[in-house]
């Protein structure tokens, strides 16, 4: 499998207690490498993340001001904001996505 560059996905501000769905089906440019098999996520959006990789039931916490990697296949995963009170500054958190070469 050929890999791909390094996309930078935006994450817009995640109401409190609310999910937000990333998926890649839909672009373009992402969606001729898919499946990806390399994410990171910076979290500094005020407040602690579940993911949720490739929709699936099972998730990981990802706290703020905390860094998360991944590098299993998935077409799309879930964010959730854990904070019942206060929205995840969007701008503030970094997602990058990839199809590292020569991993299966």
């Amino acid at each position: 499998m050929i890999g791909s560059p390094p996309f930078n996905v935006t994450c817009s501000d995640i109401s409190a207690s609310s999910k937000d769905v990333f998926g890649f089906s839909a672009d373009a440019t992402i969606s001729k490498f898919l499946p990806l098999n390399f994410i990171r996520i910076v979290n500094n959006g005020g407040t602690d993340l579940k993911i949720y990789m490739a929709q699936s039931g099972n998730y990981e916490v990802i706290l703020n001001d905390t860094i998360y990697t991944n590098t299993g296949n998935f077409y799309s995963f879930i964010l959730e904001n854990l904070d019942s009170s206060n929205a995840v500054n969007g701008s503030q958190v970094f997602i990058t996505v990839q199809r590292k070469p020569g991993v299966y």
